[in-house]
């Protein structure tokens, strides 16, 4: 399995997005996130998130400032987040919704997160 997992990552390209804002990344106790947004188009039985798929984004906070973004396409090396403001904001849900029971932040700001 990790023979071929590890081929399939390396064909996803490597962005890590930045922020220079009072807004920032938090983590949880399950901080790697695996995301498709096209997973609800397949059939039933294909809905799950898999290396396979194009629209299969992986996303990792590594501080509160720096996230890693791995996607087949679209998107390497450094990327100023601030560009895009919600941005920050969806990624912090995804994570949110993807942790088992708690979250972190350094943050004094109040952390948003998106309705589902």
């Amino acid at each position: 399995m990790i023979h071929t997992a590890s081929k399939s990552l390396l064909e996803f390209e490597l962005a890590i997005f930045y922020t220079e804002t009072n807004k920032v990344f938090i983590t949880t106790d399950n901080p790697c996130v695996w995301f498709d947004s096209q997973a609800h188009t397949r059939q039933p039985m294909y809905q799950s998130v898999g290396l396979k798929y194009e629209s299969t984004e992986i996303i990792l906070p590594i501080t509160p400032t720096h996230c890693i973004v791995l996607k087949r396409k679209g998107i390497n090396g450094y990327v100023n987040i601030d560009t895009n403001p919600p941005s920050i904001d969806i990624i912090n849900t995804l994570l949110y919704e993807s942790s088992d029971e708690h979250y972190y932040s350094n943050s004094k700001e109040k952390i948003l997160f998106l309705d589902s």
